[in-house]
């Protein structure tokens, strides 16, 4: 009977008159039911026995053994149930549960030893190792009055065992509390030190001295941390208790979380860790497989060291070289000499993820380069691997093109039927023979009219029915015939683009913008102009950040989210065949400009405001847009004018050279823009300030001692502006446009003074970031 079964009878000693508890209806009896819910409401579950699962199996598997005849009668009536206990039953168990109390009663006389700290779990640990005495006890004739005589004399034992798996846990708890946080050890799942400790429990044959316990779980414990280096020797032997590692042993469970713990610290600070985390990963559980007990001292010196020293590193390396490889020009060539241009630009342009075939490759290669197959000397030859890759695609060709024929030119598809033919000879495969030729000639005729009438001239209208009545041998005598007519018309060597009809070569776009451009390429086959109806387009992405599709022979180049250069290819086809390729170069630019980020000084200007710096000062450009710095437009002769012509064109003159000569300046300094989204932005944004001017300089200025928010219309848009007039004469300080622009008032950022006293004076002040983000919101349209 299992030590679960035993609990149920403890936990019903316990429970006084449990029978009338249970039974629910009164009757007198108690059904399975009943007891399940009895169960359920009352009984102490354990962490195992939480699902429902765990729990009908403990209630069915105690049931089974006190419903013995499974039909008794229910006292009272003729009622028979199978699932009901009957008074012979309860009455045998009753029996048991009397037991069970002198079992509750002896223990709850239980008292931990001193190096017990936690008393009622060291209390409950020795009454379940009771507990399990019970039902032995009652098979071999066991009577409740020599229970407690019993009990008496296997408690010690028990005592003792229960003592020393508490002191192993609470000394473990005490020192592996810092090693579980640096090392990631646990010892719940460490077998060795487990069964060290296990071994010397179940070697107590009588109780001992708690102290003694204690002492001998904590030497245990400590000869096995030492073995990781973490701690002085023990006294211990650990062949006392079972484990005895010599220099080939495998490393034990905490020296492995100790190196790897070391290993990861500095594998994970190379450059290129996260780029290639799970070669890494892989090799370095590989290298602790590898490693014996005899091992760890010196590698635990120098794991990192040692690591690298090891086949598993150097098999990552390989592993690593092999990708470069995939993506090389020298793959691409030898790949294009031994099976075609064509198919070498594919294979190139494959990302990994977008081609069972393509990984498997990848794969298989990475595999043998890490397991030295492609080695010369211990190093990796790339020639070797060069060449295994060409024989692989070779061999299977088919896999990079999973619709078939439809997807090649027609130099791939003269290979490819090759490559069929050939397997199916080798599989003795008639069918397969007349099936790959079906499939070529109905790619061909699709590709053109004068491809589809070279299929027509061989097989006749019906290529497929011709085939099928042909014998193999009949099969390959025309289809040697039809490849090379077919390799004839589509030479790419007679066809020239005569015209690519205003295609650009370098373009610039903005970070996740897109530009269309419609293809009209002219084609000629000697002074033969090809229609319209044989070209076809294609294009690909040949490096940097961009994307590009071509639809109803519209070309979408759209730029990455990164800046920097692209290029983009685009290839003219005439029936299927790549006549002429023409290379955009794309410049991928940022869609604002970095204001507050970019270098240099704005030179003998007078600024006013945040970051004034007096007349005729330098004011760096991150400063004139961080802080509201202001310009006076006037003129650098002083801060104030007298002439009112001489203060509106002064002001024309200083905006214009601002934006061309300064803001433009320091925008084609950076590198990081487009010209003519510059250019465009650069007129909207004189045009508009020259504009507000203009509507000053015809009146719309502010009545005495009073302000007047001015707008304009530009664009289709409004835009405000601002005027003041005041009593004093010198308008020279007044530098109020810095703090007051805002949307509401001034979104220009200028500000006309006129003194009101006589005579006059002017002053026309420009905020320069309000200026410059004008500046970036038309250059953004414009990239857009």
């Amino acid at each position: 009977m299992s030590t679960d079964i035993s609990r149920v009878y403890a936990f019903l000693a316990k429970q006084g008159d449990w029978v009338n508890e249970a039974d629910k209806n009164g009757d007198g009896a108690v059904i399975k039911s009943e007891f399940r819910d009895f169960m359920e409401e009352n009984f102490e579950w354990n962490g195992e026995e939480s699902t429902d699962s765990a729990k009908n199996d403990l209630i069915n598997s105690f049931w089974k053994t006190i419903d013995t005849n499974q039909s008794g009668k229910v006292s009272g009536t003729k009622l028979k149930n199978k699932n009901a206990l009957d008074k012979k039953e309860l009455a045998a168990m009753e029996d048991r549960i009397e037991m069970y109390e002198i079992l509750n009663e002896f223990t709850s006389q239980l008292t931990a030893p001193s190096v017990v700290g936690d008393g009622a779990n060291w209390k409950k640990s020795v009454s379940e190792g009771l507990g399990a005495l019970i039902e032995p006890y009652i098979k071999n004739g066991g009577t409740p009055e020599d229970l407690p005589a019993y009990l008496a004399e296997q408690a010690p034992l028990i005592e003792a065992k229960a003592t020393a798996d508490y002191c192993a846990n609470e000394y473990l708890a005490e020192i592996m509390g810092d090693v579980n946080k640096e090392y990631g050890y646990t010892y719940g799942s460490d077998q060795t030190l487990q069964g060290m400790i296990n071994s010397y429990i179940q070697s107590m044959t009588e109780g001992s001295d708690a102290e003694t316990i204690q002492q001998t779980v904590q030497g245990i414990i400590d000869a096995y941390v030492a073995t990781a280096g973490l701690g002085d020797e023990s006294s211990v032997d650990m062949g006392d208790y079972g484990y005895t590692p010599t220099a080939n042993s495998p490393l034990n469970d905490l020296q492995k979380a100790v190196i790897k713990t070391k290993l990861q610290q500095n594998v994970q600070a190379l450059d290129d860790y996260e780029t290639h985390k799970d070669l890494y990963e892989e090799a370095m559980n590989t290298y602790l497989g590898t490693l014996k007990f005899g091992d760890f001292e010196e590698v635990n010196s120098n794991a990192i060291g040692a690591f690298e020293a090891s086949d598993a590193y150097k098999g990552v390396v390989k592993a690593i070289a092999t990708e470069d490889i995939f993506g090389s020009e020298e793959l691409k060539s030898a790949l294009a000499s031994a099976i075609s241009e064509s198919f070498a630009e594919r294979l190139n342009s494959i990302m990994p993820g977008e081609l069972e075939a393509y990984d498997k490759l990848l794969a298989e290669a990475k595999t043998k380069a890490q397991n030295g197959d492609f080695d010369t000397a211990g190093e990796l030859d790339t020639q070797k691997l060069i060449d295994w890759v060409v024989e692989q695609a070779k061999s299977n060709l088919a896999e990079f093109y999973p619709n078939g024929f439809g997807d090649m030119p027609l130099e791939d598809m003269n290979i490819m039927y090759d490559a069929l033919v050939e397997a199916a000879k080798e599989n003795k495969d008639a069918a397969k023979i007349k099936e790959a030729a079906i499939s070529y000639c109905k790619a061909v005729s699709s590709r053109g009219t004068l491809l589809k009438q070279a299929v027509i001239d061989i097989f006749g209208e019906n290529y497929s029915t011709a085939i099928n009545k042909l014998l193999s041998g009949e099969i390959e005598e025309k289809m040697v015939e039809l490849k090379e007519k077919v390799l004839e018309i589509g030479d790419a060597s007679t066809f020239t683009v005569d015209n690519w009809n205003g295609l650009p070569t370098d373009i610039s776009i903005g970070m996740g913008n897109s530009k269309n451009y419609q293809l009209n390429s002219t084609v000629k086959n000697g002074d033969t102009t090809i229609t319209s109806d044989r070209i076809t387009y294609s294009a690909q992405v040949k490096s940097g950040s961009a994307s590009a599709t071509i639809n109803n022979n519209t070309l979408s180049v759209t730029a990455g989210n990164t800046s920097g250069y692209a290029t983009v290819e685009v290839s003219t086809m005439v029936d299927g065949i790549v006549v002429g390729k023409q290379t955009i170069n794309v410049k991928v630019v940022s869609q604002s400009i970095d204001w507050a980020n970019m270098d240099g000084n704005i030179n003998g200007c007078i600024a006013r405001g945040g970051a004034a710096r007096g007349s005729n000062g330098n004011i760096t450009l991150q400063e004139a847009y961080s802080t509201n710095a202001c310009l006076i437009l006037n003129g650098t002769n002083g801060e104030f004018t007298r002439n009112w012509n001489e203060t509106i064109n002064n002001a024309r003159v200083k905006i214009a050279d601002f934006v061309n000569g300064t803001l433009c300046g320091f925008i084609k300094a950076s590198g990081n823009y487009d010209a003519q989204a510059m250019q465009i932005a650069a007129q909207k944004t004189i045009e508009l300030y020259q504009g507000a001017l203009t509507q000053i300089e015809n009146g719309d200025m502010a009545g005495k001692k009073s302000n007047k928010d001015s707008t304009i219309n530009y664009d289709g848009q409004n835009y405000t502006f601002r005027t003041q007039k005041w009593y004093r004469e010198n308008t020279a300080n007044n530098t109020d446009v810095a703090a007051s622009h805002s949307a509401a008032n001034n979104q220009l950022g200028l500000q006309l003074n006129e003194s009101y006293n006589s005579p006059s004076t002017y002053q026309v002040v420009l905020n320069m970031k309000c200026i410059m983000d004008m500046f970036n919101k038309f250059y953004a349209q414009a990239l857009s």
